[in-house]
């Protein structure tokens, strides 16, 4: 069996030395780092420090790591319906077109033109004292 330098060890299926992982990590496929040891269906997530669900092409895990959502460009998120829209403050919701960010208005109002402000949301055809 072949001497190895601290830290690894000798590889069972070739004559090579190879990182020695603390239990409960596994060396990764290209044998150049350990990872955590994940169950079936999960992988080590980018730190490295938890599992998370392994996803197809075009999704990535969720912030919780248990359910896999689209893979939207930099500044948008999944919705409800698993579409790309513009990723808002919390106290704001993406206007209907979304591309833009509107506030959330209480029951009974919504945001201005603007988006900037909430006011009354009337019936169709009447504004202001008429609504």
């Amino acid at each position: 069996m072949k001497d190895c330098p601290a830290g690894q060890k000798p590889n069972k299926k070739n004559d090579k030395c190879e990182l020695d992982c603390p239990k409960g990590q596994n060396l990764n496929q290209k044998g150049d780092k350990c990872e955590l040891d994940c169950p079936n269906g999960q992988k080590p997530n980018a730190k490295g420090d938890k599992c998370e669900k392994s996803c197809s092409e075009g999704k990535i895990p969720n912030e919780k790591g248990d359910k896999c959502v689209l893979d939207c460009p930099k500044g948008q998120k999944p919705d409800k319906n698993n579409k790309c829209e513009i990723d808002c403050p919390k106290d704001q919701q993406p206007n209907k077109v979304g591309d833009k960010c509107e506030l959330k208005c209480p029951k009974g109002q919504k945001p201005t033109e603007k988006g900037d402000k909430c006011e009354k949301d009337c019936p169709k055809g009447k504004k202001g004292k008429k609504c």
